[in-house]
């Protein structure tokens, strides 16, 4: 079953994000920013459309939840605040990119908005993941996913299939 992340925290770590992005040049931040955003404008289709990477949601949320107790109220900034805002949202486009790509592959291209779009394009052009560089998100996004996804596509037509004849 799906983890869905209220949408109060998805804006308030686009939010969060977002006020960083405006001191800098950073493209993970800015990145980011963005995805949050999409995911929390689009929330109901993931609920409905991620599956195989659950995990990855649950890990964004929990990310998301250290993010705003380490920012509350407090206006951190400098190289620490960077520094952590960095490590962060290299962690959320890593699962931001799985859990896009599932929804992509379940629902079609079309389904995509342009925030989703530049995040996955990001994700590969940017040249910090390699299609064959043997890591767990890589593996899970070139191959793992699109797998899945056709098993799951070729088993429901075998289904209908089945119940037509």
């Amino acid at each position: 079953m799906p983890i869905s992340i209220s949408k109060p925290l998805l804006v308030e770590g686009g939010d969060i994000f977002s006020r960083y992005a405006g001191e800098t040049d950073d493209m993970f931040i800015l990145i980011c920013a963005r995805g949050l955003r999409a995911i929390a404008e689009q929330s109901g289709a993931y609920e409905v459309s991620i599956q195989m990477t659950a995990k990855f949601m649950l890990h964004l949320q929990e990310e998301l939840e250290k993010l705003r107790a380490y920012f509350s109220g407090t206006g951190k900034s400098g190289v620490m605040a960077h520094a952590r805002m960095q490590e962060a949202a290299f962690c959320l486009v890593e699962d931001m990119a799985l859990v896009m790509r599932e929804k992509k592959l379940r629902t079609g291209c079309i389904a995509n908005c342009a925030d989703e779009e530049a995040l996955l394009a990001f994700f590969e052009g940017s040249g910090y993941w390699r299609a064959a560089d043997g890591s767990m998100v890589t593996g899970a996004y070139y191959v793992d996913l699109p797998v899945a996804v056709l098993h799951n596509l070729l088993r429901r037509t075998e289904n209908v299939m089945q119940a037509v004849v």
